[in-house]
């Protein structure tokens, strides 16, 4: 955790190289996050209520880690949202949503 707790301000200290870039203790805690809940969720029996419950907790956590990722992977931008160009083809996010919609 030191590290993460490092990285935590370098994502904070925003500037031109930071921008693009995330560290990858960022990416190491989602994937023990996505272990830990995988282990409580294989705790509990399929039609267990503490089952849905826990897949429900994983998904929150997924979708803050990857909004997390996601903000450091966005393309060039002038400012202003509506002006954003779009993503590219190999962003986290396209390929993202190219894997969850197969």
């Amino acid at each position: 955790m030191d590290s993460f707790s490092s990285s935590a301000t370098q994502l904070k200290s925003i500037n031109s190289t930071t921008k693009y870039h995330v560290p990858s203790e960022i990416r190491i805690l989602q994937t023990a996050v996505d272990a830990y809940f995988y282990n409580i969720i294989g705790l509990f029996p399929a039609t267990s209520s503490y089952n849905a419950q826990a897949n429900n907790q994983k998904a929150q956590v997924d979708t803050h880690c990857f909004q997390a990722v996601w903000a450091f992977d966005l393309g060039e931008s002038s400012g202003n949202q509506a002006t954003r160009r779009a993503r590219s083809n190999n962003s986290l996010h396209s390929r993202r949503v190219k894997r969850t919609s197969v």
